[in-house]
């Protein structure tokens, strides 16, 4: 089993945001935690997943401290025997209203010539209350 520990850079300009971490890899029985409370986690070691702490976080210059436990003590049954973080961890910040990771899909018609692609977003902050939103595609 091991821990790790850093300090998160959060100020008063990140309130009201959506912030979240993305974890690429982190092998085993990861448990999240900021501030003291448990956050989040993942069981598996092979999948990604992330983790949402606004609800955590202190804006008003109070530091914040992330702590991960990962408990490896357990296999998974496949190749891998390492234990802890072996891939990208990401802090993201981004608008209340945003594409979450994962979170849009795009099916392309054609019809007569033009190609349509209508996109389904969908926001797991604010699920219930329409948006309106332009994207374009460079």
């Amino acid at each position: 089993m091991g821990w790790y520990r850093r300090k998160l850079p959060i100020g008063a300009s990140d309130k009201g945001r959506a912030i979240w971490l993305e974890f690429d890899g982190v092998f085993r029985n990861c448990k999240v935690f900021v501030n003291g409370y448990e956050a989040g986690g993942s069981a598996s070691g092979y999948a990604p997943f992330r983790v949402d702490i606004a609800d955590f976080l202190n804006y008003d210059g109070t530091p914040n401290q992330l702590a991960l436990r990962v408990d490896a003590t357990l296999g998974e049954g496949w190749f891998y025997e390492g234990a802890g973080i072996y891939r990208h961890v990401d802090l993201v910040s981004a608008a209340p209203l945003h594409v979450p990771q994962w979170g849009t899909w795009v099916r392309s018609t054609v019809d007569a010539g033009a190609r349509r692609s209508p996109s389904k977003p969908r926001s797991p902050t604010q699920p219930k209350r329409p948006a309106a939103c332009n994207c374009a595609i460079a």
